[in-house]
């Protein structure tokens, strides 16, 4: 079965029975790894994704400096570009969080 747990992304595997110092070894891996995965989560930021151009972009919210609404159109201004989209500022305002808008 052990093989087979890792199968499932397992941290740790344990046979009974179980020591109390193995077991609290697999806890601490356990959370680390949990830890680790939220860091990395964190790092990369929330993102939206746009159709500028005939392609898909990934725009980190953290990089916008500001939107304008242009009719049918908005344009959107980062940190390292500006894109034009074909959405109302309405329905763009949906994707983004209210907190930070």
């Amino acid at each position: 079965y052990a093989l087979k747990a890792f199968d499932y992304d397992a941290t740790d595997y344990l046979q009974k029975p179980i020591a109390v110092d193995r077991f609290n070894a697999s806890v601490k891996r356990a959370v680390d790894m949990h830890l680790l995965k939220k860091e990395v989560k964190e790092e990369e930021g929330e993102h939206i994704f746009i159709k500028s151009n005939l392609k898909k972009l990934k725009i980190f919210t953290a990089k916008i400096k500001w939107i304008e609404a242009f009719g049918d159109y908005v344009r959107v201004v980062t940190e390292d570009d500006s894109n034009l989209v074909l959405s109302t500022m309405k329905s763009f305002e949906n994707d983004l969080s209210k907190d930070k808008f």
